[in-house]
């Protein structure tokens, strides 16, 4: 059996997953929702999960948090990862992508081992907000799933970040 489970990029997930009802800024792929929360339930609990990007969000989703729909400025390159992990990277800045519009909102569970300073603008259901700069979890770790969660793409090729992205990995025991 595997080791370690990765959850790769893609379409929104659907809001459902997290218990709110879909906004028409969100475009999900049921289908692919369906096979990978069927994937995820016969994963055994102590085995390690890997979620890049939509995985990231569906890993965060299925450890009780929540999502912004839609969020602005993270659709591209950006040097704003903030990651703050004693003996790994101190108040270091990266250069991340997502090219996705939502951003994860982790419960009180999670570790949040980076963050980013972009967006001026969040939707979800119920909540439409404007403001200078937000904190916008890029990284977060779930210990009790052994669930690790990074919302940019380390496969794009910026080598500090993919270092940085296997670094952290080490950090929470996978790898």
């Amino acid at each position: 059996a595997a080791d370690i489970f990765v959850f790769t990029g893609g379409a929104d997930i659907h809001p459902r997953i997290y218990g709110e009802r879909i906004l028409e800024v969100t475009y999900p792929n049921p289908a692919r929702d369906d096979f990978e929360l069927a994937a995820y339930h016969k994963i055994p609990k102590e085995k390690a999960k890997v979620g890049i990007c939509r995985g990231a969000q569906l890993l965060n989703a299925l450890n009780g948090g929540k999502m912004w729909q839609d969020v602005n400025n993270h659709g591209g390159w950006h040097h704003a990862l903030h990651l703050n992990v004693r003996g790994i990277v101190e108040k270091d800045v990266v250069v991340i992508t997502s090219i996705q519009h939502q951003m994860m909102i982790p419960t009180y569970k999670a570790e949040v081992l980076g963050v980013a300073f972009e967006s001026t603008h969040k939707i979800k259901a119920g909540k439409d907000i404007q403001g200078t700069f937000f904190t916008d979890p890029e990284v977060v770790w779930y210990k009790e799933d052994r669930a690790f969660c990074f919302q940019g793409h380390p496969e794009f090729g910026h080598k500090k970040t993919t270092d940085v992205f296997f670094k952290l990995l080490k950090h929470v025991g996978i790898g």
